[in-house]
C-alpha cells in the first residue's frame, strides 16, 4: 500500500454517496459543487458539507512524509483561515503545492495545516459584531454561521485521532484573518494552545479606528442594509455609516480575551508600528495621539492572565523592509517559534545559527532575512552540530532575521499547562 492509498483508506470512513452532505465528507466529483478538491496524491484532502443551504469546505494538508511504515503520525493542528480566497485552493490558502514554504514548515515541524474559508469573502462576526462587557465572547453557533462552521471542523478532526492531536491546536492569520484566528483561539480554547495574530489586534470603539470593513464602529446588520447605510460602488460607505448609525453597544473587536480557568492562552501579537490599519495617529487636536490595536490586545489579554507577547517592528533604516500592513519575513519560523509548536532549539544551536547569519550577506535588512532563510534551510541547518532539524527557533534566532523594535513580555514558545489565578484586573471568564 503506497502513502496515497494509506491516507485515503484512513479517511474513507467519512466518504458517502451524498450530493449535499450535512456532515464533512471527502470531496469527490459527485459532491464537489463549488468547492475545489485537493490533490490527495500530494497530501491535500478537501472536505465539504452543507450548512443552512450553504456549501462549506475546508482542506487539510497532511505531510505524506510523516507516514512511516504505512503508519500515520498523530500531528499537531494549525488552522490557517483566509476568507478572501473564497475556498479556492491556490493562492493564499496554499493548498496545491507541498513545496510551498508553509507546507514545508508543516512537514518539518510535524503539524497539519487546516485551511478554512468562506464563500462570502468576509468572515461574519458573532453577535452582529457586538462585543462588550456584558457579552465579551460571541462564541455560540447562533452568534455566527462561521462559528458553527469551525465547530463542525473541530468535531470532524476530533473523530480522526490517528491523524490529529487535538490537544495541540494553533491558529494563525494576518489582518482580517488574524482577527478570525483570535475568534478560533478563544472560542475553542479547550483545544487551542496558541494564537499568532498579525496585522490586527484589539480595536476599541472609544478610539478613532475605522477598519476597512467598518467594524467595530457599526453593527454588521446595519452594514448590510442599504436602507440604513449609504453604499458606494456596491460597498457600504464607512465614514457616513459611522456618523449616521454608530454602534453604541460595541466596545471591542474582534473578541475580548476572557480569563481561562484551564490555562493561559499563548498569544503572539505582531505588528509594524507604521501599519495604517492596525495603528492610527491623530494629529488634531494637538498634542498628537498614537493608537495601537496590538497594544490594546496585549493589555486586555494581560489583564485576563493570558500568556500574551507583543512584538512590534519598524520600517528598516535602509528602507528595504517597508513594514506597513504586511507580514514579517520568514513568517513560518516566527509562528513555529513564538507559539512553541515544537521544543525550542538549544542555546548552542542559537549561537551556530546566528553566526551563520552574521557571516552571510547582511548588507541590507532584506538581504539579512534572505540569509537567515538560507541558514534555516534543512540542508544548511542539519549541518549545525548543536541543532535538531525540528527544533523551534528561539527569539534570539528570529531576531537575527528581523529584530523587534519594541517588545512587551518576552515570553517565547510553548506556555505552561498550569492554570493561573484569576487576576484582579479580569472582567470576564470563559
Amino acid at each position: 500500500m503506497n502513502l496515497r492509498n494509506l491516507a485515503i483508506f484512513a479517511f474513507v470512513v467519512v466518504v458517502q454517496a451524498t450530493v449535499e452532505p450535512t456532515e464533512p465528507e471527502l470531496c469527490t466529483d459527485e459532491n464537489q459543487g463549488r468547492c475545489d478538491c485537493g490533490d490527495q496524491s500530494l497530501g491535500f484532502y478537501t472536505f465539504t458539507f452543507w450548512q443552512e443551504e450553504v456549501q462549506r469546505c475546508f482542506t487539510v494538508f497532511y505531510p505524506l512524509e510523516r507516514v512511516v511504515d504505512e503508519v500515520p503520525e498523530q500531528l499537531a493542528v494549525v488552522f490557517s483561515p483566509h476568507c478572501y480566497s473564497k475556498d479556492k485552493l491556490n493562492g493564499k490558502l496554499s493548498m496545491t503545492d507541498p513545496d510551498k514554504a508553509d507546507n514545508k514548515a508543516a512537514a518539518r515541524y510535524g503539524y497539519v495545516r487546516v485551511a478554512v474559508s468562506t464563500p462570502f469573502k468576509d468572515w461574519e462576526w458573532g453577535n452582529d459584531g457586538v462585543s462588550n462587557d456584558t457579552y465579551p465572547m460571541a462564541c455560540a453557533d447562533e452568534d455566527s454561521p462561521d462559528i458553527a462552521y469551525i465547530r463542525k471542523v473541530f468535531t470532524f478532526l476530533e473523530s480522526q485521532p490517528q491523524f490529529f492531536d487535538m490537544t495541540r491546536v494553533y491558529a494563525e492569520g494576518f489582518s482580517q484573518n488574524s482577527v478570525f484566528s483570535a475568534y478560533i483561539g478563544y472560542c475553542f480554547a479547550d483545544n487551542v494552545r496558541g494564537i499568532y495574530q498579525a496585522g490586527s489586534g484589539l480595536f476599541l470603539t472609544e478610539q478613532p479606528f475605522n477598519t476597512p470593513s467598518c467594524v467595530p464602529s457599526v453593527k454588521v446588520s446595519d452594514l448590510k442594509n442599504p436602507d440604513v447605510c449609504s453604499f458606494k460602488n456596491g460597498k457600504p460607505d464607512c465614514k457616513s455609516c459611522v456618523k449616521s448609525h454608530p454602534c453604541t453597544e460595541c466596545q471591542y473587536f474582534p473578541i475580548y480575551p476572557c480569563y481561562s480557568p484551564k490555562r493561559p492562552m499563548v498569544h503572539c501579537v505582531i505588528e509594524y508600528d507604521n501599519d495604517p490599519i492596525a495603528t492610527k495617529t491623530i494629529t488634531k487636536p494637538k498634542p498628537a495621539k498614537y493608537y495601537s490595536s496590538g497594544k490594546n490586545m496585549y493589555e486586555a489579554a494581560s489583564n485576563e492572565g493570558q500568556d500574551v507577547r507583543l512584538f512590534r517592528f519598524s520600517e528598516s533604516e535602509d528602507g528595504t523592509i517597508k513594514g506597513k500592513h504586511s507580514d514579517l519575513q520568514n513568517l513560518d519560523y516566527w509562528q513555529v517559534g513564538c507559539m512553541g509548536i515544537t521544543a525550542p532549539c538549544s542555546e548552542e544551536c542559537e549561537v551556530e545559527l546566528v553566526a551563520c547569519v552574521e557571516n552571510g550577506d547582511i548588507s541590507t535588512a532584506l538581504k539579512r532575512t534572505k540569509t537567515f532563510s538560507t541558514c534555516m534551510d534543512p540542508e544548511t541547518f542539519s549541518g549545525f552540530s548543536s541543532c535538531t532539524l525540528d527544533c523551534a527557533p528561539t527569539l534570539g534566532m528570529m531576531s537575527a532575521s528581523q529584530a523587534p523594535t519594541e517588545m512587551e513580555n518576552t515570553n517565547w514558545g510553548a506556555g505552561s499547562d498550569a492554570a493561573v489565578a484569576k487576576p484582579d484586573t479580569s472582567i470576564c471568564d470563559m
